[in-house]
């Protein structure tokens, strides 16, 4: 604490922010504000089938014993990682893999082509022996030979069972695993997470995970990857999921699991601290570390280090009593000025006046927002064209897809676009839509793409596609640049619904104001029952400093 007597009468004093008891309760809340987040377990309630319930999505697990072992042996509603939460409990048979145990299990859920999850958990066993694979399940998906093993105690056999891993492919083998940590601790918490894309045209998907050992006092988190896998991609679409054991039985992870979270997007490092952070309270990294009273004005300037990408809230309260979340803001939204910031208040007239500093993560902002609900035309900005050797049977438009051979309804409101509402699209087409030039990278430090999609194109070849990419907006439209492209080959038969694309721009974006492009092509061959490809809740959203 820093202390200033500023008249005979008045004590100013001025604080770094308090530390708060380790909770969930927050960690719930900042998941639960991500818009991708698909499915939340988190294991609370006051019964067993509210400890069972998925939190944010509809797919509740549902109690699945094995072998020898039975209903009776999970632990549900058991002290978790803090004294407000509760966990489950796995149980695993001693003896080889399949012997018995009991976890949890969902039929189905579905992934898209880019993915996250979070999982807090407690090992209860420094290494698993006793069996062919040695290997303890935490969150796990799988279709057919499709892995989506996100995280596993163990690794591709021969394994010892000692260290945490992540593997997605065609096989459990070490070059689709990345290996997250090694040794494990029996009795230490963790919050492992893990980011993944895949990339459909050559099979194979990037993926990074993230760890800290809660037990040991870490609020900063280790980053490993990205990692490339040799070949294939996780369950994308429908797939049973275990948690706490196998996608369908057997090797169960002998510990405790607190939270598991699964998101529909591809999260980035800053998304997964701002959620640790929550966690634990976070790290103090920074403190006021001047009072400065300027009798000629009465003033009194307050002066803290500050980190770039950081706002800070500057609180007020007369007595240091009572919850923090009761104090006075004074200044809220105070922009990072690295390396010192300082804010200059007049001279408060209490006898005594405390300060605190709260820092948080400059939120995201939003540099492009279309829905197409606001009128039947293209909206302002946007633009359609074609490319050489179009036929000019297929075009992009706006409207209620409903009655036409697409989608029954828009994913939100009750517009979209699309190719030919009203009719299947046509031959021979190769027609862009873009979105207006007004979209401010020029400061970016990060930015993701989010869009809801609705595809039914023939999928037998590689003649009917679509393309998103983006392009510089400087020089169209008459020099078309192309700065990346976000995704092709984009297929399929039509799908039981709209489904959600998300994913971080690459650095090549960033710097400069861009175009967001749609490209739909079909080849020559008549495609008569295929829909084609509809678009809506086009998102672009950035980090600025």
């Amino acid at each position: 604490m820093i202390s200033l007597k500023a008249t005979a009468w008045t004590l100013l004093s001025c604080f770094a922010p308090f530390v708060l008891p380790a909770s969930t309760f927050e960690f719930q809340a900042a998941a639960r504000s991500n818009p991708d987040l698909a499915h939340q377990y988190t294991f609370d309630g006051a019964d067993d089938t509210e400890r069972l319930q998925d939190k944010k999505g509809s797919a509740d697990l549902e109690v699945f014993p094995f072998g020898t072992g039975t209903v009776d042996d999970i632990g549900l509603g058991v002290s978790g990682f803090s004294d407000s939460s509760q966990a489950v409990s796995i149980f695993r048979a001693e003896g080889s893999d399949h012997t018995g145990g009991t976890a949890l299990h969902q039929p189905l859920i579905t992934l898209s082509e880019s993915v996250s999850f979070e999982a807090i958990f407690q090992p209860l066993q420094e290494e698993i022996l006793g069996g062919t694979w040695n290997l303890g399940y935490i969150v796990a998906t799988r279709v057919g030979g499709v892995r989506g093993y996100f995280l596993i105690q163990g690794e591709p056999a021969p394994s010892e069972g000692t260290v945490l891993t992540s593997t997605t492919g065609d096989g459990h083998r070490p070059d689709n695993t990345n290996r997250i940590l090694e040794p494990v601790t029996a009795g230490h918490w963790y919050y492992v997470a893990g980011s993944y894309s895949a990339d459909i045209v050559n099979g194979t998907v990037t993926f990074t995970n993230y760890v800290a050992d809660l037990t040991a006092g870490e609020t900063v988190l280790t980053a490993v990857g990205p990692f490339t896998n040799s070949g294939g991609t996780y369950p994308i679409g429908d797939t049973t999921l275990g948690i706490g054991k196998r996608w369908d039985s057997g090797e169960s992870f002998p510990g405790l699991i607190d939270e598991v979270n699964l998101y529909q997007a591809e999260l980035g490092p800053a998304e997964f601290q701002a959620h640790l952070d929550a966690l634990t309270g976070g790290a103090p990294t920074f403190e006021i570390t001047g009072i400065d009273y300027s009798p000629a004005d009465d003033t009194v300037a307050l002066s803290w280090e500050s980190q770039a990408g950081m706002v800070y809230n500057l609180l007020s309260s007369p007595d240091v009593t009572g919850d923090s979340s009761t104090w006075t803001l004074v200044v809220g939204d105070i922009p990072a000025s690295p390396d010192i910031n300082t804010q200059t208040l007049a001279r408060p007239g209490d006898a005594a006046l405390f300060y605190q500093l709260e820092q948080f993560r400059k939120p995201p902002l939003t540099v492009l927002s279309e829905d197409f609900d606001g009128s039947p035309d293209l909206p302002d900005g946007w633009t359609t064209g074609v490319n050489a050797g179009d036929t000019g049977t297929t075009k992009w438009e706006v409207g209620n897809p409903a009655g036409g051979p697409g989608p029954s309804a828009s994913n939100s409101g009750a517009n979209s676009i699309g190719t030919n509402l009203a009719a299947n699209y046509g031959i021979s087409s190769d027609r862009w839509l873009r979105s207006p030039g007004t979209i401010d990278l020029t400061t970016a430090i990060s930015a993701k793409l989010a869009f809801h999609q609705w595809v039914d194109m023939d999928n037998f070849d590689h003649g009917d596609t679509g393309t998103v990419r983006i392009l510089d907006a400087a020089g169209l439209p008459g020099n078309v640049t192309e700065l990346a492209v976000i995704r092709t080959n984009i297929q399929g038969l039509a799908p039981a619904g709209w489904v959600k694309f998300s994913k971080n721009l690459p650095d090549t974006v960033l710097g400069k104001m861009v175009v967001l492009e749609f490209r739909f092509a079909s080849d020559f061959v008549p495609d008569g029952d295929a829909s084609g490809w509809y678009i809506d809740d086009v998102v672009i959203t950035a980090e600025k400093p």
